[in-house]
């Protein structure tokens, strides 16, 4: 190969980067060929593209990282670190062959593509029937079609700097566009109405006293025809002027053309930019504005929850439920009965993907989605077959009716589920997911609380399985609900404790596993211990749960649960037990 000039970083991560891509301002056309991305383009001072071919001979000569660094308009700075990267050669279309493990803040969205060909505008290796590269006017290792993609055309719209500039100009352009239209209708008309009058002038010596309903009726059919015309004409030139998400924005505002705009279902909103959307379902029905998510597993999703900041009370009544709440701008709950609508007139997927306080993560995918009518009280009609990362906790809720606080439709016969956990969902006797329910940087659901003694917990078997106390103030969440939480997947347990003087410690074990009322609930799996509590629970590891008035220790003679006032996994009596009276 040929020497040519490249650019290393020797200050990140511990230098020793040489820099294959960079953008920053907008100053490059990263809409290339094929050719230029073989050979690549631009300039090492500006903004530039090193070139495929150079990328094959550099990661194949031996073992290369990749990293990527990324900063948004406010200076806002994430990275992503990946510990192999190879890329293949012009037979095998310069395929992304290796890519290692992840690390950094800006998320994983490039392992998605391992494995894909590169595409260009002249060049389709993706696996969509038509060309990624096209659609999205960038070239990328595409798959269907992309998690990320660093060549795409254009910047992030934003209310200073080129964004602004590029919208208003375009806004501007559009608001010509139409007054010229609406001239030319004019002129239009005034010609239609010019000649309607010199052949209504031709026939009036023969038509007589019917003129005038004549001149009336044919003046409206022909302005009708031109205007219909003529809004066609208007719309198709603004689509290509513009794109979906400007029109939208653009024409939402403008209640004559909401129509004209809107559509059955993200699948069919061609520009597949995420963003809102005026959704109709059937010509006759009114359009509802949407969120349509158009990246995350091919795009067509359209947002039916959307929490990230606790801004918005999700404890809600069946009526605000039912009719949904909250913003597309924010916080939102689409509503119970535009998604009975919309899952009962064709089939649907269900996606959830859920991210932590800390930036981590999860998915679940459900093939087959359906919700029930308001007489079949908004059931959960179909769930179909769970893929993911997040554990399948839903499918324990099928069939199940929703609940509120204010219309109680589980089967946990001693309370209403909405109201003890502050949400609303398909309850059933407990719940495995309550994705309405309290908004909290905390822990999984506490097992127990005891603070001020305020509650007694020298309870009976029956109790002791079905919970007791409530969840404001000091409580016992229930066997049943540990079992059946702890079984579904990995847990862990923490144990806090604060004496009366503040004085802080805790108990942390890496696993913790309830077994089943038949097993009569005992302590089946703890893990490692850490804290600085010390280990008092591992000596009642295995241990069955005993109470007043089931005796399930191994002390023979007395019950350790009367004998030491309260009830707990016992091994004769006791090293430890947070149920004691005091």
């Amino acid at each position: 190969m040929s020497h040519s000039s490249g650019y290393c970083e020797q200050t990140s991560f511990g230098g020793g980067w040489l820099v294959f891509q960079y953008r920053f301002n907008g100053s490059v056309d990263f809409y290339r060929d094929w050719v230029e991305y073989r050979d690549g383009f631009g300039s090492v001072d500006g903004e530039f593209w090193l070139g495929l071919e150079h990328l094959h001979w550099i990661t194949r000569a031996r073992k290369h990282e990749l990293l990527v660094e990324l900063k948004d308009f406010d200076g806002n700075y994430v990275y992503a670190r990946y510990g192999e990267f190879e890329i293949g050669n012009g037979v095998e279309q310069y395929q992304l062959k290796k890519l290692g493990t992840y690390t950094g803040t800006a998320g994983d969205s490039l392992t998605y593509h391992k494995g894909m060909k590169f595409t260009t505008k002249d060049r389709d290796n993706d696996n969509m029937s038509g060309n990624c590269a096209t659609s999205w006017q960038g070239a990328w290792w595409y798959g269907n079609c992309y998690d990320s993609n660093l060549n795409v055309c254009g910047v992030r719209p934003s209310l200073t700097g080129f964004g602004y500039e590029l919208i208003t100009t375009k806004l501007e352009y559009l608001q010509y566009k139409l007054f010229e239209m609406e001239s030319a209708m004019k002129i239009d008309r005034e010609t239609i109405e010019q000649k309607l009058s010199g052949a209504i002038s031709q026939l009036s010596q023969t038509i007589g006293h019917n003129l005038t309903a004549l001149q009336t009726q044919s003046n409206k059919i022909l302005y009708e025809q031109a205007a219909k015309a003529n809004q066609k004409r208007m719309r198709n030139e603004i689509q290509t002027l513009a794109s979906n998400r400007d029109v939208a924005r653009f024409l939402t505002s403008s209640a004559g053309y909401a129509r004209t705009i809107s559509f059955p279902s993200c699948k069919e909103e061609s520009s597949k930019l995420s963003g809102k959307y005026l959704i109709q379902l059937a010509e006759n029905e009114e359009p509802f504005l949407g969120y349509c998510e158009q990246t995350a597993f091919g795009g067509g999703w359209l947002v039916v929850q959307h929490r990230y900041d606790g801004s918005v009370d999700f404890y809600r009544n069946w009526t605000e439920y039912r009719n949904g709440f909250g913003s597309v701008d924010g916080e939102f709950w689409l509503s119970l009965e535009k998604l009975h609508q919309i899952t009962s007139a064709r089939k649907h997927e269900l996606l959830v993907e859920l991210k932590d306080f800390e930036g981590n993560y999860k998915y679940t995918r459900y093939d087959e989605f359906e919700i029930g009518s308001e007489a079949e009280l908004y059931s959960l009609k179909k769930l179909g077959s769970y893929t993911g990362t997040a554990g399948d906790s839903l499918t324990y809720h099928k069939g199940m009716k929703f609940t509120t606080k204010d219309r109680d439709n589980d089967e946990n016969r001693s309370m209403n589920s909405a109201e003890n956990y502050e949400g609303a969902w398909w309850y059933k006797e407990i719940h495995l997911s309550n994705l309405n329910g309290r908004y909290k940087d905390a822990w999984d659901s506490q097992s127990m609380h005891r603070f001020n003694g305020s509650v007694d917990f020298y309870h009976n078997w029956i109790e002791h399985r079905h919970g007791f106390g409530s969840v404001d103030g000091e409580f016992w969440l229930g066997l049943e609900h540990l079992h059946r939480v702890t079984s579904t997947r990995s847990h862990e347990l923490l144990i806090e404790l604060e004496d009366f003087e503040g004085n802080y410690i805790y108990a942390r074990y890496s696993e913790f596993v309830i077994g089943s009322e038949v097993e009569q609930y005992p302590l089946k799996k703890l893990g490692t211990y850490s804290g600085m509590a010390n280990d008092g629970l591992t000596y009642h590891k295995s241990m069955q749960f005993t109470t007043k008035d089931r005796d399930n220790d191994g002390h023979i003679g007395k019950n350790c649960a009367e004998d030491c006032g309260g009830a707990w996994w016992y091994n004769a009596c006791f090293q430890i037990v947070l149920h004691r009276l005091t």
